[in-house]
């Protein structure tokens, strides 16, 4: 085993370790304490490290408010240490799927602008988180929510006698009932005036304990989110596939040629949904200005579909075309188009390196 996966291994097992600790609530007792808090330093070293190499191995990119993608990808280890775990654990608190939601979707137009592949690959991470965060908020019920969070704060009793897992849990559930508030304002109608009451002291309550608890970022109006517009999200996916035609080529001599056109075609066929109406029109725009070409090189190839993606740059002409015609949500949308790694494997097969 090389050093780099024996290290790898080791990080597993310490981020194994917090996750027991976590769910035993022994963080302050110990030996549990100091441990939890030295394989903290590994860890952040172990981020450290990786975010060091990535920037070396990426070059200079940027992106709009990033001058660096580093913190952008410091963000992302942050969110990938938490988001597959509640997911994978049934985690439905709308709480945490919302802060997750705008956290991710943030991060996937920051990485548009990247044309290093190993920041693609995090896209499509956070595209699959996204997924199955929205279809945990379609199934989850607000009401529901909100009174199971109130039960659960009912519960707990007297806020004195918490341990620390249970003082976390109220934490928990005050930003989870806070955030719904936030969300639906008609919820308020849901609470009576004990409840109201209830939820005030539960509030005040955990400000005394700062100390000793997560720190859940408290609720603002910015919680509040707006969905991004379809077409603003089929605008920065064909960005994205944009800047790996703008690159793929150079990774190839130039003479390098098309061979593999039909089986291009077909594929690409295969890589787009047909019944989205604006998927379809995307992939008939790129087989449009192919045209009856049949010999090529990659870098026409790569100019050509450049040009057949460039309309759909611009949000103006999507809005004029389509304006509030498009029935479908934004993750449907983007899972009818392909993404950079799709159309990077799409275009080895055109020259037959697949």
């Amino acid at each position: 085993m090389s050093f780099h996966s024996a290290f790898d291994a080791f990080v597993r097992s310490c981020k194994q370790y917090q996750k027991q600790v976590d769910e035993k609530g022994l963080h302050f007792n110990e030996p549990y304490q100091s441990i939890y808090l030295d394989i903290n330093k590994v860890l952040k070293i172990h981020t450290e490290q990786k975010l060091e190499l990535e920037a070396m191995a990426a070059g200079e990119q940027s992106a709009p408010g990033f001058p660096t993608l580093t913190p952008a990808r410091r963000e992302y280890y942050e969110l990938e240490a938490e988001v597959p775990s509640f997911l994978a654990n049934g985690g439905t608190a709308y709480y945490y799927l919302q802060r997750y939601k705008i956290a991710c979707t943030y991060l996937v137009k920051t990485f548009s602008y990247s044309t290093y592949k190993g920041d693609w690959e995090k896209m499509r991470h956070l595209g699959s988180w996204l997924a199955a965060i929205y279809n945990q908020q379609q199934q989850s019920n607000s009401k529901d929510s909100l009174e199971n969070s109130l039960e659960i704060i009912k519960d707990l009793g007297d806020f004195d006698n918490l341990d620390i897992k249970e003082l976390q849990r109220l934490e928990e559930e005050v930003r989870n009932i806070q955030a719904l508030l936030v969300e639906n304002s008609n919820l308020q109608e849901e609470l009576t005036a004990e409840d109201a009451k209830l939820l005030q002291e539960a509030a005040d309550y955990i400000k005394t304990k700062e100390d000793v608890l997560k720190g859940l970022p408290e609720i603002d109006d910015s919680f509040k989110y707006d969905e991004p517009p379809v077409i603003e999200v089929v605008a920065y996916r064909c960005k994205q596939l944009t800047v790996l035609l703008d690159h793929f080529h150079e990774n190839h001599p130039k003479e390098t040629l098309v061979t593999e056109l039909t089986a291009f075609k077909q594929e690409l066929r295969d890589s787009f949904d047909l019944h989205v109406g604006i998927c379809a029109d995307i992939y008939n725009s790129l087989i449009d200005a192919l045209g009856s070409l049949q010999s090529l090189d990659i870098k026409k190839l790569c100019t050509i579909l450049h040009k057949g993606l460039e309309q759909f740059l611009n949000e103006e002409f999507l809005y004029e075309r389509y304006g509030s015609t498009i029935s479908v949500n934004h993750i449907i949308a983007t899972q009818g188009i392909p993404d950079t790694i799709h159309l990077e494997v799409l275009l080895l097969i055109a020259i037959g390196a697949i």
